[in-house]
């Protein structure tokens, strides 16, 4: 879903995302690397001090389940954001001096050709609040599951699923 940043109302504009919302359900299965079980998500535009740069409040509650980088078991994940941020237009022309940022102009994000993605700022949010590894809950389980898969791959055993293919490669 795009959104002509011109066309945003002086007050503002709610808009309001679940699993039925096929472009919100797609983003966030993209940012989780599964399909989410639950979503809930809504975005408040509002036109900021200029009239080309768009303050953002976006809260996400989203849960998927997917499996442990670790031992493989299935674990459910799941999200609570609730955020602010801003978006200015793209630059159109890219100087070749060098450009000092400032800490603030770390937060701001982009849009192209007079429109915001909604789909593109959900999923890089979503993203952004995930931990970089799937890890279970119960540490000492996984811990074990782990220890027992090492030991029977070193055994000669099956091992991880995952590397089953791997076993008959040669050099």
């Amino acid at each position: 879903m795009r959104i002509r940043v011109e066309d945003i109302p002086v007050g503002g504009q709610e808009i309001e995302a679940g699993l039925e919302t096929t472009w919100a359900r797609e983003a966030v299965q993209e940012a989780m690397d599964a399909a989410p079980t639950t979503l809930s998500a809504r975005f408040r535009l509002a036109l900021a001090d200029r009239k080309t740069d768009v303050a953002v409040r976006l809260v996400v509650h989203a849960e998927a389940d997917g499996l442990c980088d670790r031992c493989g078991e299935e674990v459910h994940r799941g999200v609570d954001l609730d955020t602010d941020l801003v978006y200015q237009p793209e630059p159109t022309s890219v100087s070749e001096e060098e450009i000092e940022l400032g800490e603030d102009d770390l937060d701001v994000g982009w849009y192209r050709d007079g429109h915001l993605s909604l789909p593109d700022i959900l999923m890089e949010a979503v993203a952004l609040e995930l931990p970089s590894r799937v890890l279970c809950t119960d540490e000492e389980a996984c811990e074990a599951r782990t220890r027992a898969m090492l030991a029977a791959a070193s055994e000669g055993g099956a091992g991880h699923p995952a590397f089953a293919a791997l076993k008959n490669l040669k050099n």
